[in-house]
């Protein structure tokens, strides 16, 4: 597998064990029996500032682009064409350049991405994507593209700017907006039931 691919997952180091057979491994006792050791550095962050991109149609498509030997992950991202989120804008004609690494945090369900000075392009950040993920920048709302096969990606300009991320799936709202109904549901059966009873006569 190519080398660099495995700045998608922020790997430090590789572990091989080319002379372990796999019905081998269960009985394995010695956690360095048989292992290589590979030291890696990566050269994306979290979150990275990307100046080219390219779209595709998702599943296989991508996989192949991602793997290809003259793809590089940390100067180019590879978007796909994901439904409701419209085309992604067409990467400008310039040559990649190395990615940019800019300031994460991350809480419970949110994401928080900010820089001062920083070019125009796409910001990836390596979080699974999820269509219960919504995003603003510097206050707007903006789109969320799928990234490199499972991550995620956001139009940006030129800087300074701040990227927000919040995590609310489908099934929580329409669960919250279920107990809402219930609850005034109950509200006004109370009501009424109290109603009724003082009419009637004793």
């Amino acid at each position: 597998m190519k080398e660099r691919i495995f700045d998608l997952w922020d790997a430090g180091l590789f572990l091989s064990a080319p002379t372990v057979k796999p019905l081998e491994v269960p009985a394995i006792s010695d956690p360095t029996f048989g292992l290589e050791k590979n030291p890696h550095r990566p050269t994306l962050g979290r979150a990275t500032l990307l100046n080219t991109w390219s779209v595709s149609e998702p599943g296989p498509p991508v996989l192949s682009r991602l793997f290809a030997p003259n793809h590089d992950p940390s100067r180019t991202t590879i978007l796909e064409l994901t439904p409701g989120a419209g085309a992604p804008p067409a990467s400008p004609k310039r040559s990649p350049r190395p990615a940019y690494r800019v300031e994460y945090e991350a809480a419970p369900n949110s994401m928080r991405v900010a820089w001062q000075i920083g070019p125009a392009g796409m910001l990836s950040v390596l979080e699974s994507w999820d269509p219960g993920w919504k995003a603003t920048v510097n206050g707007e709302p903006a789109p969320i593209y799928r990234a490199d096969f499972l991550f995620m990606a956001v139009p940006v300009p030129e800087g300074p700017c701040e990227v927000r991320f919040q995590y609310a799936p489908a099934g929580l709202r329409q669960g919250a907006g279920g107990t809402l109904l219930g609850v005034v549901g109950c509200g006004l059966i109370l009501i009424f039931g109290r109603r009724r009873n003082g009419d009637t006569p004793s």
